[in-house]
């Protein structure tokens, strides 16, 4: 199974001519409502993503998106080891995609960087100490 990647740039340009693209946004709540895209997505917590959610068509392209890209391929290697063939992680995150000018709606004032970075941190620590990740 290989997991593609697109730009932020390519990502964003398909979002502008594509209504139905399934993206899976797993950043925390917390980033989440700071900024997130303006375009219908599916989220939820990298720590709570599971393989079997019915909100995630296994059979059409999924495009996952976190802050910059780390997090979103591990998930996608945890979907790829459980059936999922169509994965494709947004390279540059929502950073890369606000860069872009994607879409996106943000918290104003928006969150400190040293709050962001701690809910990246805890995001990644649950989803690592998951019981049904090898």
């Amino acid at each position: 199974m290989t997991i593609q990647t697109i730009s932020a740039t390519d990502f964003t340009e398909l979002l502008l001519t594509q209504p139905n693209l399934q993206v899976l946004d797993i950043r925390s709540q917390f980033e989440f409502d700071n900024m997130r895209l303006s375009y219908p997505t599916t989220h939820v917590e990298m720590h709570n993503v599971m393989a079997n959610d019915t909100n995630i068509n296994k059979d059409a392209d999924l495009y996952i998106l976190c802050k910059m890209g780390p997090r979103a391929h591990t998930i996608a290697q945890y979907l790829a080891s459980n059936g999922f063939n169509k994965l494709i992680v947004i390279d540059g995150g929502i950073m890369g995609c606000k860069e872009s000018s994607a879409p996106v709606v943000e918290q104003d004032p928006p969150a400190n960087p040293q709050e962001i970075m701690l809910a990246v941190q805890s995001s990644f620590q649950k989803f690592m100490t998951r019981e049904d990740i090898d």
